[in-house]
């Protein structure tokens, strides 16, 4: 299995099951795992994580343009 922190490779672990800790910095995080098996089918999963920051990012409305009225001549 190979591990990815924002597309950059971090490590590659062999074994069935898995149990990992990774130290990572306070930010938004994308953490992506590829595997293989012994059959060379492969997958892979991503996710996006906060680490101390919501993953969501905070929308900020636009503000609505005022209409401009142009005189109508009669």
């Amino acid at each position: 299995m190979e591990i990815y922190i924002n597309g950059n490779f971090q490590e590659s672990i062999d074994g069935a099951v898995i149990i990992r800790t990774l130290n990572i910095d306070n930010g938004i995080r994308r953490i992506k795992v590829k595997a293989t098996d012994e059959d060379g089918r492969s997958g892979e999963s991503e996710i996006t994580i906060g680490i101390n920051t919501s993953a969501e990012p905070t929308l900020i409305p636009q503000p609505t343009q005022t209409p401009v009225v142009s005189p109508v001549p009669t």
